[in-house]
């Protein structure tokens, strides 16, 4: 582009010498081209024009505006153009609003420099040189640009497409954009059929997969995200296996709402904890019924610790005594401590006389009197007593029993009552 305006600028007869100066956009050292005549520009001329660039002072002139500026020029300041005859200089800055690229020298031999007309044309000629400038540094930069959106995607596939983690590029509508190869290795198929369909559809039929789908819904839906959602998904071959499921909403560059899924299989972890709450399950209970067997048997301990404890009282009560009357006294005593009951009396029985003797009755006992006589008609006696063994009658109210022996044999076998 320099070269095409100092030619221009050369055919045109305006100036005896033509130079553009142009600002890289990188960091590389100014450009300059153009022509002394015919004769390109020797090295002391380039590099005076190079310091006029670095101190023209055109960057204080309105940005946008051609900016231009004559110069007088000097042997003790400008050396290198006066040896070449030279003695006025005009600089025009070339630039946009935005964007400053260089400036355009025209040196001339005789010092009436340029006139009006050609001032005004070299100024639209570095307008239009400035445009052109512009475009070529926007098409680099969106060349520049487009070359590294394909590195990104390219270096963002390959990182997509061999992650250690299933990914899964879903729409708005859920259906499957995208996946990579940890994903079909999940499912137990290939890419190729996952296209096109829905991520739900993988998702078992379950209360917890239902929960996982609505919510996947919605993330879609308003661009929301959640972690670590523990899902059962169903397999291409019909097996369930459980994955770690979480959604984050991504705008790609065609800007329709997409989701990024990771899915991790926990299908291991998931049994483990079931394992372990089922072991904590029935360890709680083993530990419950024990419990339970430990205080049943403490009680039973106690209970035959006080039983034992009576026993001992009752023999030492008994061999304290000087008469049946004060045994048969001692034991309805103890027998009301060692067995719950209501009535409870000491009888003894005369087969000579064919009489029962009521030696001793409870402290509460209203029908039975001590030293009271039945004959043994009118008494209560079961074969097993008969035949010298102990029985225990559970109610009472189920036999039918003469009035008589309801008087007396109730009070001698009473519930849970004690008979001799």
């Amino acid at each position: 582009m320099g070269r095409l305006l100092t030619g221009a600028l050369r055919s045109m007869g305006i100036s005896d010498l033509q130079a553009v100066v142009l600002e890289p956009a990188t960091e590389a050292p100014v450009a300059v081209v153009g022509s002394l005549g015919m004769n390109p520009l020797p090295d002391p001329v380039e590099e005076e024009i190079r310091r006029l660039h670095t101190a023209g002072g055109l960057d204080d002139e309105p940005p946008g505006t051609p900016a231009h500026r004559q110069i007088d020029l000097c042997r003790d300041e400008h050396a290198a153009l006066i040896e070449q005859g030279l003695q006025s200089l005009t600089v025009v800055r070339l630039g946009t609003l935005d964007d400053a690229f260089g400036l355009v020298a025209v040196g001339r031999t005789d010092a009436s420099g340029l006139t009006s007309v050609q001032a005004s044309s070299l100024q639209m000629m570095a307008a239009q040189v400035s445009m052109a400038l512009h475009r070529i540094r926007l098409n680099r930069q969106h060349r520049d640009q487009a070359a590294a959106l394909r590195a990104s995607e390219a270096r963002y596939r390959e990182l997509y497409e061999h992650a250690p983690v299933a990914y899964v590029t879903v729409d708005a509508d859920g259906r499957i954009q995208m996946a990579n190869e940890q994903t079909a290795e999940l499912l137990n198929t290939t890419t190729d059929p996952l296209s096109g369909r829905t991520l739900t559809h993988f998702c078992s039929d379950t209360d917890a997969a239902d929960e996982t789908v609505r919510r996947l819904r919605a993330c879609i839906r308003n661009e929301e995200r959640f972690y670590d959602q523990t899902v059962q998904i169903c397999r291409a071959d019909g097996t369930s296996i459980w994955v770690s499921m979480s959604v984050q909403p991504v705008t790609p560059s065609t800007g329709e709402a997409e989701c990024l899924v990771t899915m991790r299989d926990v299908t291991e972890q998931v049994h483990m904890e079931r394992a372990l709450r089922s072991t904590r399950d029935d360890l709680e209970e083993r530990v419950k019924e024990r419990t339970a067997e430990l205080k049943r048997a403490n009680a039973q301990l106690q209970e035959h610790a006080e039983r034992l404890s009576i026993l001992r009282d009752i023999d030492q009560a008994i061999l304290a005594a000087e008469s049946p009357e004060e045994i048969s006294a001692v034991a309805v005593q103890r027998a009301e401590q060692v067995v719950p009951c209501e009535r409870v009396s000491v009888t003894i029985l005369d087969w000579a006389a064919a009489e029962a003797e009521i030696l001793a009755a409870g402290a509460d006992e209203e029908v039975l009197d001590t030293g009271t006589r039945v004959s043994l008609d009118e008494y209560y006696l079961p074969d097993p007593l008969l035949d010298g063994n102990a029985q225990r009658i559970p109610d009472l109210q189920e036999l039918s029993l003469p009035a008589a022996a309801e008087k007396y044999g109730s009070g001698a076998c009473g519930r849970s009552s004690a008979s001799r």
